[in-house]
């Protein structure tokens, strides 16, 4: 379970770090990369 645990946690906060990469890229440059209307997807929550 530990060895689980472990992987797991290294997978998320890699996810983290990349997810923190695009936040930071201009809302153009983010577009290029993720063709998506991100506003939209934000208020179907």
């Amino acid at each position: 379970g530990d060895q689980l645990e472990e992987v797991m946690g290294k997978r998320t906060r890699a996810i983290e770090r990349k997810l923190r990469q695009v936040e930071q890229l201009p809302h153009e440059e983010s577009q290029k990369i993720l063709p998506i209307d991100v506003e939209d997807d934000l208020t179907d929550y």
